[in-house]
């Protein structure tokens, strides 16, 4: 479940991508309060998330 939630949240932030680089961060932020929340997810796999906002960002 917790690859599930994980594959469809990556999809959302590329496709935000693709259209214009703006709501990357708030999507981040959503993403990690529900890791947080659910608890799916481990550390490891949320600094990868974090890298990947911290790439888009410039």
């Amino acid at each position: 479940m917790g690859l599930a939630i994980w594959s469809d949240c990556e999809q959302l932030v590329i496709y935000q991508i693709n259209n214009e680089i703006i709501t990357v961060y708030a999507i981040i932020s959503d993403l990690l309060k529900a890791i947080a929340q659910l608890s799916l997810l481990n550390l490891p796999l949320c600094l990868v998330v974090l890298r990947i906002c911290h790439e888009y960002s410039g």
